[in-house]
């Protein structure tokens, strides 16, 4: 299909079959299904605008391979972990990808899978630096001590991410998509029961647990 640019002026055709154009121009000839414009080749702009946006999601594409393959590449070179725990901490991060690619996830979900990518991936850099965070070492005579580290960095974000943020995420979610007439997966009175359940276990969890774990992991 050939695209044109009509001028703007009192009599209009089309320049393909003559059709006469109506006052307001369309996308299209009506009579042989020409594409043109008013002054301006917007089927062209919007093809560029298509490639580049088509060049972003090929790169988005290749930084979330290549976060993935960081984030999880390192499991396949334990020594001594039981398989059941390597396919533990491979599953979420499949789950991420999933999430981060499906063309249905809304931008927030797609935002919590590539931040829970990066945290991972992480941890591939902080593990062999033993001096930060000296007392991360939850697999201790287990396994290396970097390896080790890096599994227990896995686990601290996979708790975060289950216990802080996954839960209230579901229920807001679910709650905003009633409140705009969006069906919704889970219903008000159990997300708000959800919310106060998880409230009073931050409120518990946070003080008293937090602390202890700073400490720890900072081997005081």
């Amino acid at each position: 299909m050939i695209d044109y640019v009509i001028p703007n002026s009192d009599s209009r055709q089309c320049p393909n079959c003559g059709h006469r154009l109506p006052s307001a121009l369309p996308d299209s000839c009506p009579g042989c299904g020409t594409s043109y414009t008013d002054g301006v080749d917007r089927p062209r702009l919007l093809r560029t605008l298509s490639s580049a946006l088509l060049w972003v999601r090929r790169a988005e594409s290749l930084w979330l391979a290549l976060v993935f393959l960081l984030a999880v590449g390192h499991l396949f070179l334990l020594h001594g972990a039981d398989p059941g725990i390597i396919l533990m901490f491979l599953l979420p991060p499949a789950i991420a990808v999933w999430t981060a690619t499906h063309p249905g996830a809304t931008r927030a979900a797609r935002l919590l899978a590539w931040t829970f990518l990066v945290l991972i991936a992480t941890g591939v850099f902080l593990g062999p630096q033993h001096k930060i965070l000296p007392g991360m070492d939850a697999w201790k005579g287990q396994l290396p001590i970097t390896q080790s580290r890096i599994l227990t960095w896995y686990s601290g974000v996979y708790l975060l991410y289950l216990g802080g943020i996954l839960p209230p995420f579901a229920f807001l979610t679910s709650l905003w998509r009633h409140r705009h007439g969006v069906k919704a997966q889970l219903s008000p009175p159990t997300c708000y029961l959800g919310l106060f359940t998880w409230s009073l276990m931050m409120l518990a969890v946070v003080p008293l647990g937090v602390p202890r774990v700073i400490a720890w992991a900072l081997g005081r």
